[in-house]
């Protein structure tokens, strides 16, 4: 039986409120746990001694969202074999970026972009800060 009206039922609130309980314990086990995240470097880039599966797993769930799973049948029911031609490029690309960025940035041991401005410009913090908004003037125009 559809639903006229699009509203939850019982059991859409069940398995809404178990999905955020869920979340909500992962959090507060980790946040009460303490863990073993000393540095950011431990805590955004796993110390850089995480395995290839966990990181793998991560960079699938990423990627892949529900608007995409429903979005991607009706791109290329619209775009046709652009769709495909367009992916092909994203793959290229990602390609370039592993054989040439990754080894470049990898061994300085970065964990965000910030530290990449600040080791190319050498800049205050306050430039890097001022710099990084540049882009969102067109939003002021």
């Amino acid at each position: 039986m559809t639903n006229p009206m699009h509203s939850f039922h019982f059991v859409d609130y069940i398995i809404f409120g178990i999905t955020l309980v869920v979340s909500l314990g992962i959090g507060i086990y980790y946040a009460i746990s303490g863990g073993k995240q000393r540095t950011t470097s431990e805590y955004l880039v796993g110390n850089r001694r995480m395995a290839v599966l966990p990181v793998a797993i991560s960079l699938m769930a990423t990627f892949e969202s529900s608007i995409m799973m429903l979005g991607t049948p009706a791109e290329v029911y619209v775009y046709g074999f652009q769709w495909f031609i367009g992916n092909f490029g994203w793959f290229c690309a990602n390609m370039l970026a592993i054989k040439l960025v990754v080894p470049l940035i990898h061994p300085l041991k970065i964990t965000s972009a910030f530290e990449v401005s600040m080791r190319m410009f050498r800049r205050t913090v306050f430039c890097n800060d001022i710099g990084s908004q540049v882009p969102n003037l067109h939003i002021l125009s």
